[in-house]
């Protein structure tokens, strides 16, 4: 099941959240968490063709991937934060 599980694509951010689309289906959910957590300390969503995670810490940076089951997707992540820059809107990177 992993292999159907595609990565994360990214969309937007601001400096408290991510837009990415995904190809979720029935049961399957995108987990995310702050780098460099636990994957066991991840939260999750039920995933949809696109969702906006919100709430995050400004100026951090962030793992995506597609779970269902015990199956998981390969990992997008993303920074909120630009090197030399003031947070504002649209102002990330998208590292992998």
């Amino acid at each position: 099941m992993a292999a159907d599980l595609a990565k994360p694509e990214y969309v937007s951010c601001t400096e408290t959240s991510v837009s990415i689309t995904t190809s979720g289906g029935a049961g399957v959910t995108v987990e995310y968490k702050e780098y460099p957590d636990e994957w066991s300390a991840a939260r999750s969503v039920a995933a949809a063709a696109e969702n906006t995670i919100d709430d995050l810490n400004p100026g951090s940076t962030y793992q995506f991937r597609l779970a269902h089951g015990e199956a998981r997707g390969p990992e997008l992540v993303v920074d909120t934060a630009a090197p030399n820059c003031t947070p504002k809107p649209k102002t990330c990177c998208v590292v992998a």
